[in-house]
């Protein structure tokens, strides 16, 4: 399996679907929030940003990805990236079974709005970066089984583990 992983590495289609998934993920996100109304929280913005720096790893990778330099940083930044969306995932996940209102300590603002705060460069874009919404209230669920929040954490999840194999296998003679 590490052995694939290091050929689907050097390959320019592996690193084409992955910046494709993250620019579908996105445009999902834009159509539940501008067709469905759907408002998003600090922490889904995290997840925004987060699947905006896999997407940059990736395009990393597309410059050459016979160039084990390339490979090697595109492949550190989708860790950091799936590492900040498992982070909002987590916690929103965390938030939605725990609300503030009977959990101590369970606060959306917390460490999501001092983000958000810190960095102007995320006022250049309030279409994409604006959050409105609750964190502790899940206002979508795919076929009442499945949470939108619980599915993000599920896609973090496997891309985290998907980078974190593919870094492996780098190191793999």
């Amino acid at each position: 399996m590490l052995k694939k992983l290091k050929e689907l590495n050097n390959k320019r289609i592996s690193w084409g679907l992955l910046l494709l998934s993250c620019i579908s993920f996105l445009g999902a996100g834009f159509y539940f929030q501008y067709n469905m109304g759907l408002e998003p929280c600090h922490l889904c913005i995290i997840q925004r940003i987060a699947f905006l720096i896999i997407a940059i790893s990736s395009i990393f990778a597309l410059i050459n990805p016979m160039k084990n330099y390339l490979i090697y940083i595109s492949n550190i930044i989708w860790i950091a990236g799936s590492s900040l969306g498992l982070y909002g995932g987590i916690k929103l996940v965390h938030m939605q079974m725990n609300p503030p209102e009977f959990s101590f300590g369970s606060s959306c603002t917390l460490n999501a709005e001092e983000l958000m705060n810190n960095y102007p460069f995320l006022d250049w874009f309030p279409m994409m970066f604006e959050a409105k919404g609750s964190c502790s209230e899940s206002s979508y669920s795919f076929f009442g089984i499945l949470t939108m929040e619980q599915l993000t954490l599920f896609i973090f999840v496997v891309l985290f583990s998907i980078s974190i194999l593919s870094l492996i296998s780098l190191f793999r003679k």
